[in-house]
């Protein structure tokens, strides 16, 4: 009962945020998704993959109270998620792909793959060939 008492205020906090924004925020936010998608569309006039890492930083330590019920750290998810938060803002097919593990704590690290819009075909391509090239090393520490 108190995970879903946690998780229904997480979700009232967040809907306050969304409710909080003016009309002119919406507006500069939608500036800066077409100006996101207008350099992609530069990128993609070069390039046929954009490559970056997957997240933009390893995942902090889970508390012991967030066990039960979660937690909800937007700063953290934020920074983390950088990389694919640019993906699904810009409507870009994208997949990511283990490269290996960190060398402190054996955790997987990951390369993401973007292609232009309506090409998975080439983003499919270039994701099996990145990973038969890297055929990432076997874990060596458990979870």
């Amino acid at each position: 009962s108190s995970g879903i008492n946690a998780e229904y205020g997480q979700t009232k906090m967040v809907y306050s945020v969304c409710t909080r924004s003016s009309l002119r925020q919406y507006m500069q936010s939608s500036a800066q998704k077409t100006r996101a998608i207008n350099i992609f569309k530069s990128i993609f006039d070069q390039v046929d993959v954009f490559i970056t890492p997957t997240i933009a930083r390893l995942p902090k330590e889970i508390d012991e109270g967030s066990l039960a019920c979660g937690e909800f750290d937007e700063l953290n998810v934020t920074v983390t998620m950088w990389f694919v938060y640019l993906a699904n803002l810009c409507g870009l097919p994208a997949i990511s792909i283990n490269a290996g593990y960190s060398d402190e704590k054996g955790l997987p690290v990951g390369v993401q793959l973007m292609a232009p819009w309506w090409r998975e075909d080439i983003l499919y391509t270039a994701a099996a060939a990145l990973e038969t090239e890297l055929k990432p090393p076997v874990r060596k520490y458990k979870p």
